[in-house]
């Protein structure tokens, strides 16, 4: 698997993984995006994608200012084969610590993936998709 930094060609791939990622978790709660909203919604962040057998099977986006990971997605028929820890791996490389990101509280299977990396919460919130918990990554 290759870790590379995403094209601007390859937004509507992304996009593609970002619906049908969200729809495979079933605790969202809106409609899929569209290439303009999906566009806006990582704007200004540093997207990271993973590569595996020549196919674009999950990404990162990074607001890197404050080293918060806005997105994390891997396309579902890639989950639990390392991808998502490749892409956390890869940013802690990049960005260093502290590390933080928002997960929502009825995404069992993202808490459970972030909490048996270490991720542990530190601050609580609602948004449009009910609560969420903002985890920060252990240090090294």
């Amino acid at each position: 698997m290759k870790i590379r930094p995403a094209k601007s060609g390859e937004l509507n791939a992304l996009l593609d993984l970002y619906n049908s990622s969200r729809a495979n978790v079933a605790c969202y709660f809106v409609k899929d995006a569209g290439p303009t909203e999906f566009a806006a919604l990582v704007e200004g962040e540093e997207i990271h994608i993973a590569v595996l057998e020549g196919a674009i099977v999950g990404f990162v986006s990074v607001w890197v200012a404050d080293r918060f990971i806005h997105h994390l997605y891997v396309s579902p028929q890639y989950q639990a084969r390392g991808v998502g820890s490749a892409l956390l791996e890869a940013c802690e490389a990049m960005y260093g610590h502290p590390l933080s990101l928002k997960c929502d509280t009825l995404n069992h299977q993202a808490q459970r993936f972030y909490r048996s990396k270490g991720w542990l919460p530190q601050e609580t919130g609602v948004g449009e998709n009910g609560p969420w918990e903002r985890l920060y990554a252990p240090r090294a």
